[in-house]
This record gives C-alpha cells, sequence and structure tokens, in this order.
C-alpha cells in the first residue's frame, strides 16, 4: 500500500524553475511581462499545493494543483502530485484521469504503473475479533475498562446495582424462612446471630458504594480529559482551516493585482495604437495610394513616443522624408489664399501644418504673423514676427508691425491701469 507523507516527499523539491522557463517562453516568444507572470504563478501554486497537504488541507491542495496543471500541462510531476492527491481523497476517478494524462507524457514512468495498481487493488476483508470469554465478577472490579460512552457505562453500572438489590431482596423472605435465628445466652444477655441474608446486603451495599467511588476516580477524570482532547482537536482543526482561508484569501488578492497591472498594460497599448499605430498606418495606406498631402498630415497627429518598435519608427522616418517637402508648399499655398480671402482661421490652420512640415521658411512665419493679427491674436502675432526678425526677414515690414503692436499693447495696459486706479479712489 502506498504511503502518502513518504510519496509527497518526493514532489517537496518543487518543480525546477528554468525548465518550467523555458515551457512558457516557448509559448510566448520574447518574455515579457505577462510570461513572467505566468512563471511565478506556476512556482507560487505548486508550492501552495504542497503545503496545503502537510496542513491536511487537501481540498485546496487539490484547487492549486489543478491550476498548476492547466498552466503547465505537460509536466509529468504536476500530473502525478494531482494523481496522489486525489487517491489520498478517495477521489479514484480524478486520480485516474491524472494517471491518464501523465501516461500520455511518459507512459513508461514507474509511478504510474504503482500508482494505477493502488487504485485497481481490492481491499481486503480483516477477520472479525473474537469476544473473550466473560471475566468473573471480582476480575471486572480489577479491571476497569473506561469505554467511549462513560455517561453510558455509568448508568448500565447503576442499573445492575439495583437489579442485584431487588433480586436480593425478594429472596430474602425465603432464606429466613429457612435459616431460623439461633439464640444464645452469653453473660446473661441474649442475642441474635447475624444471618446470612443480612450479609448479603451488607456486601452488596459495599460493592455498589465501591463501584460508584471507582466509577468517580477513574470514569469522571477519564471523561473529563476526553471532552478537553475533544474541544483542544477541534480547535487546532479550525485554526488550520483559518489559516488556508488566510493563505486563499491572499492568493486571490495576488491574483485580483496581477489582473489589474494585466488590465492597465493592455490599456496602454490600446492607448499606443490609437494615438500612433493606426495613425501610422492610415498614412501608409494615403502614402501608398499616392496622397502625399493627406500622409503627411496623418502623421502630424503621431505622437511619436507612442512609437514603441523600431519598425513603426524606421515607417515614419521613411514617410516623413518623403512626404513633408511637398506638403508644406500645399499648406503654404492653401494658407495665403485662405489670408487673402479674408478666412483667417482657415489660414492659421494651414500655415502652421507648413512650418510643421518645414520651419525654416520666413514666408511661412511672416503669414502665420500677418494671420494672427488680422484675427485679433496679437499675442501670437508678436511671437511670430518676433521669430521672423531671428529668422532675418529684414526686406518684411515685420518690424514695424512688431513695433505697432507692441505700442498698442502698451497703451491698452496702461488705460487698464488708470482705469484700476481711479475705481480705486473712488
Amino acid at each position: 500500500m502506498i504511503n502518502f507523507e513518504q510519496e509527497l516527499v518526493k514532489y517537496e523539491s518543487g518543480l525546477d524553475r528554468e525548465e518550467v522557463k523555458k515551457v512558457v517562453m516557448a509559448d510566448g516568444g520574447d518574455g515579457n511581462s505577462m510570461q513572467q507572470n505566468k512563471l511565478d504563478q506556476i512556482m507560487k501554486r505548486y508550492g501552495l499545493a504542497l503545503n496545503y497537504c502537510k496542513t491536511d488541507s487537501y481540498d485546496l491542495a487539490y484547487i492549486q494543483i489543478q491550476k498548476v496543471a492547466r498552466l503547465l500541462p505537460g509536466n509529468i510531476n504536476v500530473q502525478l502530485l494531482s494523481a496522489l492527491i486525489c487517491m489520498h481523497e478517495g477521489k479514484d476517478e480524478l486520480a485516474m484521469q491524472a494517471l491518464e494524462r501523465a501516461a500520455a507524457l511518459d507512459g513508461d514512468h514507474p509511478d504510474i504503473k504503482r500508482y494505477q495498481e493502488e487504485l485497481h487493488a481490492q481491499p481486503v476483508p480483516q477477520p472479525e475479533e473474537v469476544p473473550a470469554a466473560e471475566e468473573t465478577t471480582e476480575a471486572a472490579s480489577d479491571h476497569v475498562s473506561v469505554k467511549e460512552d462513560d455517561k453510558k457505562a455509568i448508568k448500565e453500572a447503576k442499573k445492575a446495582a439495583k437489579k442485584q438489590a431487588k433480586q436480593a431482596k425478594k429472596s430474602a423472605p425465603a432464606e429466613k424462612s429457612q435459616a431460623k435465628p439461633k439464640k444464645v445466652i452469653a453473660n446473661g444477655s441474649d442475642f441474635e446471630e447475624v444471618t446470612s441474608n443480612k450479609r448479603s446486603f451488607l456486601y452488596i451495599g459495599i460493592g455498589f458504594v465501591i463501584g460508584v467511588i471507582a466509577m468517580l476516580i477513574l470514569v469522571v477524570p477519564t471523561m473529563r480529559s476526553s471532552e478537553q482532547n475533544r474541544y483542544a482537536s477541534e480547535t487546532a482543526g479550525y485554526e488550520d482551516q483559518l489559516k488556508a482561508k488566510d493563505s486563499e484569501i491572499t492568493t486571490l488578492q495576488a491574483d485580483l493585482k496581477t489582473a489589474q497591472e494585466e488590465t492597465e498594460d493592455a490599456k496602454k497599448e490600446a492607448d499606443s495604437y490609437k494615438n500612433g499605430n493606426k495613425a501610422l498606418y492610415q498614412a501608409a495606406d494615403y502614402y501608398i495610394a499616392g496622397q502625399t498631402v493627406d500622409a503627411a498630415d496623418a502623421l502630424m497627429d503621431i505622437d511619436t513616443d507612442a512609437l514603441t518598435t523600431k519598425a513603426a519608427k524606421n515607417l515614419y522616418n521613411t514617410i516623413k522624408d518623403k512626404t513633408y517637402s511637398t506638403a508644406a508648399t500645399t499648406f503654404y499655398g492653401t494658407g495665403y489664399n485662405a489670408f487673402n480671402s479674408g478666412n483667417y482661421d482657415e489660414a492659421i490652420t494651414n500655415l502652421r501644418k507648413a512650418i510643421k512640415a518645414n520651419d525654416s521658411n520666413v514666408y511661412y512665419h511672416y503669414f502665420l504673423a500677418r494671420s494672427y493679427e488680422a484675427a485679433g491674436k496679437t499675442e501670437n502675432a508678436i511671437k511670430k514676427y518676433e521669430d521672423v526678425l531671428e529668422m532675418g526677414g529684414t526686406t518684411f515690414d515685420s518690424r514695424s508691425r512688431l513695433e505697432k503692436l507692441q505700442q498698442q499693447t502698451k497703451d491698452t495696459s496702461d488705460t487698464t491701469e488708470d482705469t484700476t486706479a481711479a475705481s480705486t479712489e473712488n
């Protein structure tokens, strides 16, 4: 017969982390955080299964080893440990299923055959014990046996003593009629000799008292000790169950945290696709279709930090180099025409795109400044005229326009301060 504790020692060395890592990485590729988490989960749950076995929490041990089996179905030791736990708990059908999975991995493994033979073995009938001959009353009084139900034993003893007393009382008249008391003379006084029936009553009473005392001395303390041991055993069992539940709660909390982290990673990846890769693919489609300006416009919406792969960055730079020069000219022409037509918001939008495609052309900056000025966006116009002067645009009237706007801003500021001061004085 297989010894569960001895068999369990075989699996206490745990799983080979490097071998498990190879299996996990082979399933996923380049070793990302999700694969690392899967590896950690396998090692942790395998250890929990062994710990639950040591604390007699076999249901929890089976739950953990089944989770390991789902994550690592190709490991024969995991299947064998699952079968061993099921065998120990009498779950023969589940144990046989685990052994079949193990046999599919390595049909020549010696433990598979031993476990299968254990499952198919028939229980050997045990011979019934032959009851011993009844002991005499004196031997029974010398050998007091404490049974499991002590209260019942006390009641039975009292009933037997009362029964004996009744039988003796019934037989007393007969004995009294047969054995008449004799009268003797001693020192001038008469007395009756104690008869045999009176001695019987005396012996019965003494035996009853001795029996009660024996029960009080032997049975009652044994009952009390038995109850204390039972309570202590139940308390220890409850403590083990609480520890197992606490451990399970901790494991579930860790699983929840891992799931939340995976959800956050997936969300970031989705945002990355939305802000980078999706626009890049759209730009590529425009470029392939020969729509150069549309391709450049799509690239301008891309956050380059969202391009996480080298291939994506190379594609971005390639389309940019091929489209920005042509697109800048187109955006400038559209913006210039809109400026002349008085559509200053449209002019600002296209001229800004032209500068983003080619920021070295001073004309783009000059007409953007003119558009800002015409639209009443004085601060933006001042900043852009300053950019024109820094770029050397001395042939334009940028300086005079800049000074005019600065003076207007100053006058407006002075007027505001005077109004504020007058309001304060009032």
